[in-house]
């Protein structure tokens, strides 16, 4: 790994290859439990916190039971791998002193326990290979066979789905489907009916709101064209003709890039761009990668620039190295001559108060550099500058006052920034599965807290907090709807009452062994499932949650 040092960081860019999903992995109970040693007991354990809830139906138990067991299995796999490793590494060793000579009784007997232990530890794995493969052991012998490979990568190509027939088609990518399945007539002329109507005409000098105007009558030409095309790919050289005009950006025109190139396409072309455009959002997402921010719906190019200083903050805490890619981009902005006030107003909301977007989007501003800002905004509004100052007619605060107040709605800095920052929480919380999300979340934990300082990710959780806890806001404003319960966090969202569970009764949120199970894991046809870690016998809250 390496760092670019010395060069400015404007984009950030992950790479990955192509993974085949074959959904979700559902959970089976492995023969080789049996044989460990802990598993009897965990069962046992278990079983016995299920008893505080009397009359629990057989099947909410076993559902808390496999809560346990996936828990239970993840780290005892895990730990049985560092343990092999470090087995076959310390066997090793044992075999280079042999190999040498130094060797002694006691070293003999510690390779023989070692070998034990490690046929003890591969022996877990190999009871699951053959119960996955379903093959017997012993008939068909050693889990390293290539007949037992073979058999066992039958076995997942033989589940695997390879397609479905639909409407006596036979769909191998879904996706694909969708994007070339046939056009109907209903959906073209949706198509018409979304285009403007006042549109510039293409050549030939016809308007969408003649077509409409006349539809019954075209209809069928236009539908039998449309799909004509989508079938043989090709369109007449009439209806594929467009005119190409330069429009003058700035007074006294001499360069090309003085000029703004648009065309004027026919309405044909317009409908079949239209028809294309309304497919690609539904399967968009799931077609570009999640690493692209920019440009599709739900996302956006800000999600970037956090992600990549949330990552470099925890790399410098953790002293770790980067590899860093720079791309840089020019924007040009068109320039204009601005004489009277509502010109400069118009720009001022525009433009000037646009071109500290992204900055504020992701950083509080300083008090000095919001007091900067102000007077750069009322410097260009009076239409004053560094040897010219003019006089300000009325006050600032009135300027900035939105319309019903009587001001010109040009804004607050401040307000601005905050509110800005108030968007990252509210999509943290409507937006779970985001990326920026994932990069957060394991970064700082599952709650919408900031676990280390010098991060953008510190201020924002700041800022979003400030206005609570100064009483400018009440502290139930942002609360989730339960829905299916699926998505609600029982204990950390608040979604009954005014305050999250968590804080309202905290003894028995540390009491529970599932702190972070959703509203549906807890309310199961009809009646509360608790999996508290200890039997609660008195107190205050002992009879909140019975």
């Amino acid at each position: 790994m390496f760092c670019l040092v010395g060069v400015r960081i404007t984009r950030l860019f992950f790479f990955s290859k192509t993974k085949l999903i074959f959904g979700l992995t559902y959970f089976k109970v492995f023969d080789s439990w049996f044989e460990r040693v802990d598993f009897n007991n965990l069962v046992r354990n278990a079983r016995a916190q299920f008893n505080v809830v009397p009359n629990l139906h057989i099947v909410f138990k076993l559902r808390l039971l496999k809560g346990h067991l996936k828990t239970w299995i993840h780290s005892t796999r895990s730990n049985d791998s560092g343990r092999l490793q470090e087995v076959a590494a310390r066997i090793n060793a044992i075999d280079v002193l042999i190999d040498s000579g130094s060797t002694t009784d006691d070293i003999i007997r510690d390779r023989t326990t070692l070998c034990h232990e490690h046929e003890e530890i591969t022996k877990f794995k190999s009871l699951d290979l053959i119960q996955k493969s379903r093959i017997k052991w012993d008939v068909e012998g050693d889990e390293n066979s290539k007949f037992f490979h073979c058999a066992f990568k039958h076995k997942r190509y033989v589940q695997h789905i390879q397609g479905l027939m639909v409407d006596g088609n036979w769909v191998t990518d879904p996706l694909t489907f969708f994007l070339e399945r046939e056009l109907d007539d209903t959906e073209i002329k949706n198509v018409v009916w979304d285009c403007g109507s006042t549109k510039a005409p293409g050549p030939d000098g016809f308007s969408f709101k003649v077509i409409k105007f006349f539809l019954d009558h075209f209809s069928h030409d236009f539908c039998r064209d449309v799909r004509l095309f989508f079938m043989t790919l090709t369109m007449s050289n009439s209806a594929n003709s467009a005119f190409f005009l330069l429009i003058p950006k700035v007074e006294n025109s001499v360069f090309i890039t003085d000029f703004r190139p648009i065309s004027l396409a026919g309405v044909f072309y317009k409908i079949i761009t239209k028809l294309l455009t309304n497919r690609f959002p539904v399967v968009i997402d799931k077609i570009i990668s999640p690493v692209q921010s920019a440009f599709i719906a739900g996302r956006q190019i800000l999600d970037e620039p956090l992600m990549l200083s949330e990552v470099i903050a925890w790399a410098k805490k953790m002293d770790r190295k980067l590899c860093l890619f720079k791309a840089d981009f020019k924007k040009a902005y068109d320039s204009a001559n601005l004489n009277s006030s509502g010109a400069r107003l118009t720009l001022l909301n525009s433009v000037v108060g646009s071109l500290v977007l992204y900055l504020m989007s992701l950083f509080k501003c300083p008090v000095t550099v919001v007091n900067k800002l102000k007077a750069i905004r009322g410097r260009f509004f009076w239409g004053s500058s560094d040897t010219t100052k003019k006089m300000a007619w009325i006050k600032w605060d009135s300027v900035i006052s939105s319309f019903n107040k009587g001001g010109l709605n040009v804004g607050s800095v401040k307000a601005f920034n905050l509110a800005l920052l108030q968007k990252w929480r509210w999509r943290y919380l409507g937006c779970p599965d985001d990326l920026w999300v994932n990069v957060i979340k394991s970064i700082h934990g599952n709650l919408f807290e900031s676990t280390f300082g010098n991060s953008p990710w510190v201020p924002i959780v700041e800022s979003c907090k400030k206005p609570i806890t100064n009483n400018l806001l009440p502290s139930n404003v942002i609360f989730k709807d339960v829905g299916n319960g699926r998505s609600v966090s029982f204990w950390h969202d608040i979604w009954c009452g005014t305050s999250t569970f968590a804080s309202r009764f905290n003894r028995l949120y540390h009491l529970d062994a599932n702190k972070f199970d959703k509203v549906a894991d807890k309310w199961v046809d009809g009646q509360w499932i608790w999996n508290w870690s200890c039997e609660i016998n008195g107190g205050r809250n002992s009879g909140l949650f019975a």
